[in-house]
């Protein structure tokens, strides 16, 4: 791996611990424990793997759709999509990941 793709990985696990935070300072605050522990145990690109290869939605995608759909920007679903991240994660994972959240739902 390059010196930059390895900077891109640690910029994305801040990014992930960043909505995380973001997600439990809502005024209906979401807690994404176990992702929080997932990005802790294996960092976050693994984490957000794990989240994309689950055949279930989780719980704190459901939590954050029933706070407001503007609040899915706080999903890993919705960050994999994002330039840079989605060049850190295969077209299938990207495909799954706007499924769950698709981006043109939360244009304004």
């Amino acid at each position: 791996m390059t010196h930059n793709f390895d900077q891109l990985i640690q910029q994305f696990d801040a990014a992930m611990r960043g909505i995380i935070a973001q997600a439990a300072s809502l005024p209906t605050p979401v807690k994404f424990t176990r992702l929080l522990q997932m990005v802790e145990r294996h960092g976050g690109r693994e984490a957000a793997n794990i989240v994309l290869a689950d055949s279930k939605i989780g719980q704190g995608l459901t939590n954050l759709a029933l706070s407001g759909n503007e609040n899915l920007i706080f999903s890993v679903e919705y960050l994999v999509q994002q330039a840079p991240w989605n060049q850190l994660f295969t077209d299938q994972q990207l495909a799954i990941a706007a499924r769950r959240v698709p981006l043109s739902a939360l244009k304004n």
